[in-house]
């Protein structure tokens, strides 16, 4: 018989009765000290309610009462039930733990390239006003650099639309130091053997181990 935690006291005894025709009684009690007979939980609780009252009793169980003969189920303690869980995810973590240092150490270097990029850009845009001028009011003319300043911001225009076509991302600053952060990290994690999906997977196994855990938690809150 499978025990379903939202189903009321009164329907498990049934069951138990409708599988075990011998029996004419079943009802389920509070244990007191010394095991005696406390009040008829049978009727007023249900399933989930039984299991984290008797957690918070001094006897950890409840009894049941099957033709007058009394059983003593005894409630596991938190940390017996989530045992398992606890023991799988310290594993978890014993794998994670340097996978994660080792992560952090190539991201903070992946991110040397965004300062690269901004730094690079900066000094190019520099360049180039500084030879537009050069070129426009002492070499050339306006006349002259028109033209050139024209073709060259189309020519700019065309390189931002192979860029997104190549890359799928808007030809943008922030794009651009996304782009290439996340190029030089893929490129560290296989230089360095560090498997970013397996640290997902890790990762997210982990987080539901944790939330599993939790839940065990709630039934003695």
């Amino acid at each position: 018989m499978l025990l379903d935690f939202t189903l009321p006291v009164s329907t498990i005894s049934q069951q138990i009765k409708e599988e075990y025709p011998e029996i004419e009684k079943v009802s389920i009690h509070e244990a007191l000290h010394g095991l005696k007979i406390g009040d008829d939980w049978t009727k007023s609780f249900q399933v989930d309610d039984l299991i984290r009252t008797a957690t918070r009793g001094d006897a950890k169980g409840f009894l049941v009462l099957v033709d007058n003969e009394k059983i003593f189920v005894k409630i596991p303690t938190f940390d017996e039930r989530a045992a398992g869980l606890v023991r799988h995810h310290n594993y978890l973590l014993s794998r994670i733990d340097p996978m994660s240092t080792l992560k952090k150490t190539l991201d903070k270097q992946a991110q040397t390239a965004s300062l690269v990029l901004a730094t690079g850009s900066f000094t190019g845009l520099v360049a180039y006003v500084a030879v537009m001028a050069r070129l426009t009011w002492w070499d050339y003319g306006w006349d002259v650099m028109e033209p050139v300043a024209y073709f060259t911001s189309i020519g700019m225009g065309i390189v931002g639309y192979l860029y997104f076509l190549i890359t799928k991302r808007e030809y943008t600053y922030e794009a651009l130091a996304h782009y290439a952060v996340s190029q030089r990290q893929m490129r560290l994690y296989i230089k360095h053997g560090l498997d970013i999906n397996q640290y997902q997977s890790l990762v997210s196994e982990a987080k539901e181990l944790e939330r599993r855990i939790e839940d065990v938690r709630d039934d003695y809150d």
